[in-house]
């Protein structure tokens, strides 16, 4: 069966399996014991002379936490929730950090420019056909609501993301809830869905983590939310709504923020699905070149193709790092601080060397293979 995250309660997602997400409200800080912490630890040692692959990292480039940006009701020009779509180009939200942009479907069509994926490295995500809530609905109606979200949004969403058109993020109206959403969603063809309900998923689903969302208007605590999270090593979502008083100190954090991944929703999906599904085999060394093999080890045509992360131990790197017929030579490990986006820190091919680890991030297929030098 088909597996969806799923980010629950005002809580800020870890992506360390699959299942739906739900979360997308303030919320005051966990307890300790509900934080999910990935400590960072003293790397091991070779664990076999002829091979020095240590395993695919939590987070792409190796990096010890990771924060998504999102923004619901986009665009509803005639509902609701009236929008000026220019807010997102006024305010430069875009220009610091990738956003995964909630989109009304029903109103897709008047504002979906494909630009924002390009320029800004970010996504498209659903955020309902129409924002009627569906807590009491049946089975069937559904569904169909799902559905019909989907469908517009595959009609006239010119692009989701930088790596494929197919939409798999949906962002719950209204926190609200019933007990078919996650079998529906994932029928559908969403792969991560936020809500501020717990879902409480059958045993046909992974559990994942509760994951925490903070509000970024002014007044709101997502400083403090946010370095909780960061120092946990955790995955944390910020999200506001294009109406809302953006809070302009965030541009200053992530400005100076140099050791998170900054990615979308789908991007750490779709990374996690590939962390645990895939395995690494080594297969011979020649002329001062390791050669491993990737296997697959499941597979799902809804989760997208994305660069994943591979470490390896070696105190005497050649420099040299091939994926199949393809040099990996654009060097992500130089981290400072910037307006703009930080190269290092969205999610790309290319390879960082720390302290005798190489990471080797790479788009992948089953039988892939990964080659790097050793001095």
């Amino acid at each position: 069966m088909k597996k969806t995250i799923i980010l629950t309660g005002i809580t800020i997602m870890t992506l360390l399996t699959s299942c739906f997400v739900s979360a997308l409200q303030i919320s005051p800080i966990q307890k300790p014991h509900n934080l999910i912490c990935v400590p960072i630890e003293p790397l091991p040692p070779i664990q076999a002379p002829q091979s020095r692959f240590l395993g695919i990292p939590l987070y792409w480039n190796n990096l010890s936490w990771a924060l998504a940006f999102h923004v619901d009701d986009l665009p509803d020009p005639t509902g609701a929730h009236p929008n000026q779509p220019n807010t997102f180009v006024d305010q430069q939200w875009f220009i610091h950090q990738p956003i995964t942009m909630m989109m009304f479907s029903k109103y897709i069509h008047t504002y979906c420019p494909s630009n924002y994926v390009y320029d800004y490295h970010s996504e498209y995500g659903s955020h309902s056909w129409n924002h009627v809530f569906m807590g009491g609905a049946n089975y069937v109606d559904t569904l169909y609501w799902f559905q019909t979200s989907m469908t517009v949004m595959n009609m006239y969403a010119p692009n989701i993301s930088l790596w494929s058109n197919k939409c798999i993020t949906f962002s719950v109206p209204g926190g609200d809830y019933n007990p078919f959403m996650v079998d529906c969603a994932s029928q559908t063809g969403f792969r991560v869905m936020g809500t501020n309900n717990s879902l409480n998923p059958s045993s046909d689903y992974e559990w994942m983590t509760e994951l925490l969302c903070s509000y970024l208007s002014v007044g709101s605590n997502w400083l403090t939310t946010l370095n909780a999270f960061k120092s946990n090593h955790s995955f944390a979502d910020v999200m506001i709504h294009p109406q809302d008083t953006f809070d302009n100190n965030y541009f200053s954090f992530i400005e100076n923020e140099t050791s998170g991944w900054h990615c979308t929703w789908g991007e750490i999906r779709c990374y996690s699905w590939y962390r645990n599904c895939t395995s690494v085999m080594y297969l011979n060394s020649s002329d001062n070149i390791d050669s491993y093999m990737v296997h697959m080890n499941n597979s799902d045509d809804r989760i997208w193709s994305v660069p994943v992360t591979f470490n390896f131990y070696i105190p005497h790197w050649s420099g040299l790092v091939f994926v199949d017929n393809r040099t990996i030579n654009n060097d992500i490990g130089v981290f400072y601080p910037s307006v703009t986006q930080h190269m290092t820190q969205t999610m790309r091919e290319g390879y960082r060397y720390n302290n005798c680890v190489l990471s080797v991030s790479a788009l992948v297929d089953d039988n892939s293979v990964i080659r790097v030098g050793v001095a």
